[in-house]
């Protein structure tokens, strides 16, 4: 019921959230597929996200095991089933935010994989919660080939994160 005004993103965060959405959902949004291919993810974009009572977030990207959780279960808005995978893409209005607000909120939530995209030197950060809070799982550069957990079955080229073009590749 209330109008709220954020900063709109610009093409380099929008090419990397769109890179980043096919690329998981490419390998890991199936429900079925050759043995040797890994599946079982629901991902989606800018979903509503109750993570606490009062504290609902929108995620650049999320995802949420197929083992666990149905597509009906995620139908309702805000979802309020916590995601096993966020993914937060800085641009120059939203860093603070993501890197430390929404982080401080995925890791009291107990939000199992965050992932940090920074298109501005082309990297990826990847953190797994554990009980003393987000330890570093993985940081990579454009050049860079990593398997990133929890998506650890599938090396990918940390450049191709950031566009859907041929230079990515």
């Amino acid at each position: 019921g209330q109008i709220i005004e954020r900063a709109g993103t610009n093409f380099e965060h929008g090419d990397a959230q769109t890179s980043v959405a096919l690329w998981a959902k490419s390998h890991f949004g199936r429900r079925g597929g050759p043995p040797d291919h890994p599946t079982g993810w629901h991902i989606a974009s800018e979903v509503d996200l109750r993570l606490d009572a009062s504290t609902v977030v929108a995620p650049d990207l999320c995802g949420w095991r197929r083992a666990r959780v149905t597509r009906e279960q995620l139908m309702p808005r805000p979802v309020e089933i916590l995601p096993d995978w966020v993914c937060e893409i800085l641009s120059p209005s939203n860093r603070r935010n993501d890197l430390v607000v929404k982080q401080g909120k995925y890791r009291i939530a107990r939000v199992p994989h965050y992932w940090i995209l920074d298109p501005s030197v082309r990297s990826l950060t990847v953190y797994r919660w554990s009980e003393s809070g987000y330890i570093l799982a993985l940081a990579g550069e454009a050049e860079d080939t990593v398997r990133a957990e929890p998506f650890e079955e599938i090396e990918v080229r940390v450049r191709a994160l950031f566009t859907s073009d041929d230079e990515g590749g």
